[in-house]
C-alpha cells in the first residue's frame, strides 16, 4: 500500500467528539480517536452515515479542537485532515473554529 502521510501517526485510543451542522442545527457525536498526527486522524463512530465532509474534532483529554475535512470513509471509520488546531480550557469548547495563535500539535 502506498503511504501518503507526511508525518507518522501515533496509535492512541482517545475519546473525542465531533461537532457539525446538520438540518440547520449544531450536532455532536462521540467518537474514538484510533490514531492521530498533527495533520490527520482516524476516528471510529457508532454511525458515520450522516456526517458531513467538514467537522470540528474535540479531544477533551488534551483540551484541543481542530477543524477537519473528511478525506475517506470506510464503514464506521473516517479519515480526517486536520487544520485550525486550538487549545481550550477545561470543559466543552466555548468557541468552535476560532483562530488562535496558541497552536500545538495534536500528536503530543
Amino acid at each position: 500500500m502506498l503511504e501518503r502521510r507526511r508525518l507518522p501517526r501515533q496509535n492512541k485510543r482517545l475519546r473525542g467528539r465531533i461537532y457539525f451542522n446538520a438540518n440547520n442545527s449544531r450536532t455532536s457525536l462521540p467518537c474514538l480517536i484510533h490514531d492521530i498526527s498533527y495533520e490527520g486522524a482516524r476516528i471510529i463512530l457508532a454511525d458515520a452515515i450522516n456526517v458531513p465532509d467538514e467537522v470540528d474534532l474535540y479531544i477533551p483529554e488534551r483540551k484541543r479542537i481542530a477543524h477537519a475535512s473528511v478525506r475517506w470513509r470506510h464503514g464506521d471509520k473516517l479519515g480526517l485532515a486536520l487544520s485550525d488546531v486550538e487549545r481550550h480550557a477545561a470543559g466543552r469548547p466555548s468557541r468552535l473554529r476560532d483562530t488562535s495563535t496558541n497552536l500545538r500539535p495534536l500528536g503530543t
